[in-house]
């Protein structure tokens, strides 16, 4: 798991839909998805898995 401090992409966060901002800190998980670091850890606190492609993820230190 990385942590990104910035996003030249502007998608949207598939768990709140609220669109990335430029320069905003994301989550990628390993398998290369991007999350905001709040939802995603309310996420993987109920599911290990990632909310797009399902992939089982290992809960990080938030």
């Amino acid at each position: 798991m990385r942590f990104m401090v910035f996003s030249d992409s502007f998608d949207r966060c598939v768990i709140c839909c609220v669109q990335f901002k430029h320069n905003e800190e994301l989550i990628t998980l390993p398998c290369k998805h991007d999350y905001h670091k709040d939802c995603i850890a309310k996420w993987l606190e109920i599911k290990k898995n990632c909310p797009v492609c399902q992939r089982e993820v290992e809960l990080p230190d938030f």
